[in-house]
């Protein structure tokens, strides 16, 4: 199932869904997130995900080079 959304619409990922997203246009792309319930894992696998990219080791995409590297 693939979505394509435009300005002010919206899409939803139930719990256990699998899900991904991408800006596959050459403009800038902004979104907003909502994880309900929390999740302390989340949060702690995005600081890891922002630590790579600043460590150079992820791709243009924001994908870890090595898929160990991200446990």
């Amino acid at each position: 199932d693939v979505r394509h959304l435009v300005v002010g619409q919206a899409a939803v990922a139930r719990a256990g869904e699998p899900h991904r997203w991408a800006n596959n246009s050459t403009h800038l792309a902004c979104f907003r997130v909502t994880l309900y319930p929390g999740h302390p894992g989340f949060e702690h696998g995005i600081r890891i995900w922002y630590g790579l990219a600043g460590d150079g080791l992820c791709d243009a995409r924001g994908v870890p080079s090595l898929p160990a590297e991200s446990c």
